[in-house]
């Protein structure tokens, strides 16, 4: 299937005036109109791409979804949670517009819980859970990427205090390891300390 480049960068343009009138003025102030003005797209074109804000929102997230998943996904075959949580914080500083956008309690509620069941999705389908775990794997799924997303809420809030090196051992000793090592297998490679 053909991809056709006008269409891709039309919606580049638009999920980047989303990103940058938000932070401006909040989504809730947000026209449509201001999105097609910033991004010197006609108005009508918008509709032939997306039926409201919040679907182009959801675009925005879902694009943010793919480069996470593609970025983490040969750590979480080999790496240990330092380096997974110093790549992730790398990847929010280099776009730290777009994750002041989707974890802002501006209005876009409903882009927060799609990112957290997604996350939550996406986890359990890459994880293995132990069989003899004291807590239940959708639990504790839940858990990671929740504390994961308040990691990254906090940092943001924060002005980013911390390199992303720094936060990658935080979010290893505070989120992951304890967590994974009541509820998933482990590649063979990676050791965590099991509790007991």
């Amino acid at each position: 299937m053909k991809i056709d480049r006008r269409i891709q960068r039309t919606k580049r343009r638009l999920r980047q005036s989303l990103i940058d009138l938000t932070l401006e003025q909040g989504f809730e102030a947000l026209t449509i109109r201001d999105i097609t003005r910033q991004a010197n797209v006609g108005y009508a074109s918008f509709f032939r791409h997306y039926k409201s804000k919040d679907d182009l929102l959801l675009d925005v997230l879902d694009h943010l979804l793919q480069e996470v998943q593609l970025l983490l996904q040969p750590s979480r075959e080999t790496a240990d949670a330092t380096t997974s949580g110093t790549l992730l914080f790398n990847h929010v500083a280099d776009n730290e517009a777009l994750y002041r956008v989707l974890l802002s309690s501006d209005g876009n509620h409903f882009a927060l819980d799609r990112l957290r069941t997604s996350g939550v999705e996406s986890f359990l389908a890459q994880h293995t859970p132990l069989p003899d775990s004291p807590i239940p794997p959708d639990i504790a799924a839940d858990h990671i990427v929740n504390a994961t997303i308040n990691l990254i809420q906090w940092w943001l809030a924060h002005d980013m205090p911390y390199p992303p090196a720094r936060m990658g051992e935080i979010y290893s000793k505070l989120v992951a390891e304890p967590a994974m090592s009541l509820a998933f297998a482990l590649p063979e490679n990676v050791a965590v300390e099991r509790r007991a």
